[in-house]
């Protein structure tokens, strides 16, 4: 096989004969699209199109009405629920203590 020679040129650092302005526009290499875990509303937007994040970052603040009216029916479930066990309890630890004594039951 023959031998390829090339011919080279060693390269400078100088400064440019004339300016050269082009219109342009760049784009991320990293896409992600946002999803609300629950349907909401935004209630507050942190950041815009073109603004530089970082992760962990906050963009937007979102209110979901129905997740707290379903938590607010959540709490009084619990606190019916403690009430009937504190009622059933005390209705238990009397008729356990009434069982102690021959033919009260």
């Amino acid at each position: 096989m023959a031998d390829v020679r090339y011919e080279a040129v060693r390269v400078t650092d100088t400064q440019p004969a004339q300016a050269l302005n082009l219109p342009g526009e760049l784009e991320s290499y990293y896409q992600t699209d946002i999803l609300p875990r629950v349907s909401s509303y935004v209630r507050t937007l942190h950041t815009d199109i073109g603004d530089h994040v970082r992760q962990g970052q906050v963009l937007a603040e979102l209110d979901a009405p129905e997740l707290t009216a379903a938590l607010s029916e959540a709490l009084s479930k619990l606190k019916a629920a403690k009430a009937t066990f504190s009622a059933s309890r005390g209705s238990f630890r009397r008729l356990r203590q009434a069982a102690s004594t021959a033919g009260a039951v």
